[in-house]
Parts: structure tokens; C-alpha cells; sequence
């Protein structure tokens, strides 16, 4: 049960992280949740935009972006975590109750939607500063993550297989 719990938490911070914002300080260590969001996805945008070999003026152009959206990304990540947080509380709870998860599945679900549009529009904003080459490298970056993301998420599933097998009555 333990490593079951343990790799179905590393699937859902894995999900978390890629919406994740700097958030972290206002969670509490207690929360199941706390330190997801550190560096979140300004930090992940960064780290996109660092092989970018970006001139001083995209740089000045690209820190007004983020700075323009760090609001709504904030507010609507802290909405977001605490959503996730009732989740993971009534999918939890000692009784089932199918309507309580599909509840707070539909509440969490609005607030990923609201992160997608603050992303898509923080991105499409930052796409007008740069090159066409930049543009391009930053679309094989995500590439690279793509596959990363795809890579973890398979090495979580068989682990999940290999400790069902391991651990089911045959």
C-alpha cells in the first residue's frame, strides 16, 4: 500500500509541478501539497528561455510579461492548490462517495483551466519577443519535456506493474 500511495503521489506532483507557481510560501508545511509550486511556472518558462541566448531588450520585454501575469498565476494557483487539496482530502476519506469526488474534480477542473489560459497567454505574449530561431528552439525544448514527462509517467506505470505483480495472488 505504501508503495502503491508512493506512486501515485509522484504521478500527481509530477501534474502538479507543470502547473506549480511561487506559491510555496504561502503553503503550509503541513499540506501534502506545501513546496509543490516553488519555482512553478515562471521558473519552468526560465528555464525554456535560458538556451535562448536572449538580448538585454528581450530580456526587459519578457520580465514585463512575467511580471504582468505573475498576478493572475498566483492567485489562481493558490485556488488551484487548495482545490487539489480537497480533492486529495475526499478522495481520501474512509467513505466512498462517488458524487464528492466528481465534485471536487469539476472544482479543480476549473481552476487548471483557468492556469492553461493564464499560460497560453503569458506564452503567446513571450513568442512575439522572440527570433524565429528562438521560437523554434523553445518548440524543440518542449519537445525534450514532452518526452521527459512521457518518461517518468511510464517508469511510474511500471513500477505500479511490477509491484501488482509482485504483490497479487495468482
Amino acid at each position: 500500500m505504501k508503495s502503491n500511495n508512493m506512486v501515485l503521489t509522484s504521478v500527481l506532483a509530477l501534474f502538479l509541478v507543470s502547473a506549480g507557481s511561487a506559491l510555496a510560501s504561502q503553503e503550509t508545511q503541513a499540506s501534502p501539497f506545501a513546496g509543490l509550486a516553488a519555482g512553478g511556472a515562471h521558473s519552468a518558462i526560465l528555464q525554456k528561455l535560458a538556451g535562448l541566448k536572449l538580448s538585454d531588450d528581450q530580456k526587459t520585454a519578457i520580465a514585463g510579461i512575467l511580471k504582468d501575469s505573475r498576478e493572475d498565476m498566483q492567485a489562481t494557483l493558490k485556488y488551484y492548490v487548495a482545490a487539489r487539496e480537497n480533492q486529495f482530502g475526499v478522495i481520501h476519506e474512509a467513505t466512498f462517495n462517488e458524487q464528492a469526488v466528481r465534485d471536487a474534480c469539476r472544482v479543480t477542473a476549473q481552476y487548471e483551466e483557468e492556469l492553461a489560459v493564464v499560460r497560453a497567454r503569458t506564452v503567446s505574449r513571450i513568442k512575439q519577443a522572440l527570433t524565429p530561431e528562438q521560437q523554434a528552439r523553445l518548440l524543440e525544448t518542449r519537445g525534450l519535456v514532452k518526452e521527459r514527462i512521457v518518461s517518468r509517467i511510464e517508469l511510474a506505470r511500471t513500477i505500479l506493474d511490477s509491484w501488482i505483480e509482485a504483490n497479487s495472488a495468482e
